[in-house]
């Protein structure tokens, strides 16, 4: 029972993180002050990957690249939730073994 609620929980904060993707995507102002906050933190300036439905690698592609710029600003990414996806990810690949 524990470990359908820890998955469950997982599977709602991948859900806000495509969803938080999506926002920054979506509105070029967003982009900007993202774009900016990379500079800032001296990051190479990289877009976020959104996942497509149909294409499993590419939700493992968006949580990488979540990774990578998790340092540039707590507003935008959470490393809470990024740390929670990266076992969800563990969960996953032990769980299909």
């Amino acid at each position: 029972m524990y470990f359908i609620k820890l998955i469950n929980f997982n599977i709602y904060l991948l859900l806000k993180l495509r969803k938080l993707v999506v926002k920054i995507r979506a509105s070029p102002q967003k982009r900007e002050k993202f774009e900016r906050q990379c500079e800032a933190a001296n990051l190479p300036l990289k877009e976020l990957i959104l996942d497509v439905r149909t294409r499993w690698n590419s939700t493992f592609y968006m949580i990488e690249r979540c990774c990578e710029l998790r340092e540039v600003n707590v507003n935008f990414i959470s490393i809470i939730i990024i740390t929670i996806l990266i076992i969800l990810i563990i969960l996953i690949i032990l769980g299909f073994r």
